[in-house]
């Protein structure tokens, strides 16, 4: 039996359509399944319930890397098949792990196991993410975008949050690893690419056990302007102020509570604690 969980608001509404065009074609393949629709909060129970009772081994995405997000936060274990049906905004994860993102391709691989791809899955604070950890700037950034409900696209509205906050954000002193230093912006990355589009970590490998640690000090405002397009475009690795390296484990503590994100899904804490779990396996 096929789980489908499907987040029915995910780019603005759009996501139903290719939802009943899922089906539809499930149906026609005459495969069972089941459909779950996300809501705002608390999943994980009503998620879990239908994984056991059902015996769920096969569980569809259909939604954006918040809805991923949300599955892999539910999951009573890693030891599922995920198949990703890109309906999001940015879709990061999806064009990490597919060559291919049209509606025909990634439908066919429901059916058609050919490849396996096996990606790292990390911890922090309990909370379980794939694709990336950021705090600080862009951190703040997803606390602002979470609550904010003007309908807008949602990479227009990333742009406006953008901009808004360049101007005012200050450093926030924190330890990372024992080591007390002022931070703009912290990134964990495990793929290559959040944020809708930003190239943070242009060398990551997503099962290498490691993650890529971007760490921005102190910048001006000139030249918050100059680093965000050089950020986009993943040339930044080599610019003063940035702060290259890879490991796999990482611990944040702040005086105060430090906006951040998992897979741009806002969290709140002033300690953080990121570790490796194991890894999640992905039809491709």
């Amino acid at each position: 039996m096929r789980l489908v969980i499907a987040n029915p608001t995910s780019c603005g509404g759009k996501a139903i359509e290719t939802l009943e065009q899922f089906s539809a074609f499930l149906r026609q393949k005459g495969l069972p399944f089941l459909v779950y629709n996300t809501k705002p909060e608390n999943n994980t129970p009503e998620i879990r319930q239908l994984i056991s009772k059902h015996s769920i081994e096969n569980i569809t995405i259909l939604g954006g890397d918040g809805t991923i997000n949300i599955v892999l936060n539910a999951l009573p274990h890693l030891n599922f098949s995920l198949h990703l049906i890109p309906a999001g905004t940015g879709n990061d994860l999806a064009k990490m792990l597919y060559k291919e993102v049209d509606k025909a391709s990634t439908f066919k691989l429901a059916i058609e196991h050919i490849n396996l791809k096996k990606i790292d899955s990390w911890k922090c604070n309990e909370h379980r993410f794939c694709n990336g950890f950021g705090a600080g700037f862009d951190g703040e950034i997803a606390h602002r975008m979470y609550q904010k409900k003007y309908w807008l696209p949602s990479k227009l509205k990333y742009w406006i949050e953008i901009f808004r906050l360049i101007f005012s954000y200050r450093s926030t002193e924190v330890e990372i690893n024992d080591i007390k230093t002022a931070v703009f912006m912290l990134a964990a990355a495990n793929g290559k690419v959040y944020g809708g589009g930003f190239n943070i970590a242009p060398l990551a490998i997503a099962d290498d056990g490691l993650l890529e640690i971007i760490k921005i000090g102190k910048v001006p405002v000139l030249k918050r302007f100059l680093y965000l397009p050089k950020i986009e475009k993943g040339i930044h690795l080599n610019l003063d102020l940035i702060n290259y390296t890879r490991q796999n484990s990482l611990e944040i503590k702040s005086d105060k509570p430090l906006p951040a994100h998992l897979d741009g899904e806002p969290i709140l804490a002033s300690h953080y604690n990121i570790t490796k779990e194991g890894q999640l396996t992905f039809v491709v």
